[in-house]
């Protein structure tokens, strides 16, 4: 939940870095709006890496809490 970042930005890099569908990157970044943060992804840790490194593109900030 940030001011720099448009909805279709953090919508798109969902889906890139998640591949996900539209309406499911639309409910996790509604959720991280309305709450300040989302759990996006859970898995292995190397598979964190890579989610966290796709979203970090455009400083979207991420945290892997293992």
């Amino acid at each position: 939940n940030d001011d720099f970042h448009s909805f279709e930005e953090v919508i798109g890099q969902l889906i890139k870095a998640l591949n996900c569908s539209s309406a499911r990157a639309v409910y996790l970044t509604m959720k991280a709006h309305s709450e300040g943060k989302a759990v996006v992804f859970k898995g292995e840790y190397l598979k964190c890496i890579k989610v966290s490194s796709v979203l970090e593109e455009i400083a979207l900030r991420t945290e892997i809490v293992y």
